[in-house]
């Protein structure tokens, strides 16, 4: 993963990230419904899913215009910083948490994601990804970081 944020341009990272998240929600498919898609129909709905996301965001929004200021800030050099959040499904059957680590020039230096069942309260999974943060600094050997919850 370290390679492929490094040595691709932000759209096809993101092309990359659309066909990982078709293959996670396939799997889920196939466990939980034991109907997942094809090679082929995995990839043709990755790639319209993806047309259409590059084509929102090129669109120029209709109406009243809005800034959203910039949240994310970066760390000071030498050190990294991450981020990382988690969420309940709506059916409380199943959570989900996040990771991304960036250096001082907002490069993504590791990131870590993980599928949890058993937690039904999302305090729980909260602090499932703060423990998954905690676990990718150990695995790292980061010993200069910034850990940033997302409320």
């Amino acid at each position: 993963m370290r390679h492929v944020c490094r040595h691709v341009d932000s759209k096809q990272f993101g092309w990359f990230l659309t066909l990982c998240w078709g293959l996670w929600n396939n799997r889920n498919t196939k466990l939980i419904e034991n109907n997942p898609e094809t090679p082929q129909e995995l990839v043709v709905r990755a790639r319209n899913f993806f047309s259409t996301f590059c084509d929102a965001i090129r669109a120029e929004p209709k109406g009243r215009k809005v800034q959203i200021p910039v949240v994310w800030s970066k760390p000071p050099n030498g050190w990294i910083k991450l981020n990382f959040d988690g969420a309940l499904s709506k059916d409380r059957t199943f959570g989900t948490v996040g990771v991304i680590a960036r250096n001082a020039r907002g490069e993504c230096v590791g990131w870590k994601a993980r599928l949890l069942s058993g937690f039904t309260e999302a305090v729980i999974i909260e602090a499932e990804a703060a423990r998954t943060a905690a676990d990718l600094v150990v695995q790292q050997g980061w010993d200069q970081v910034i850990l940033d919850y997302a409320c």
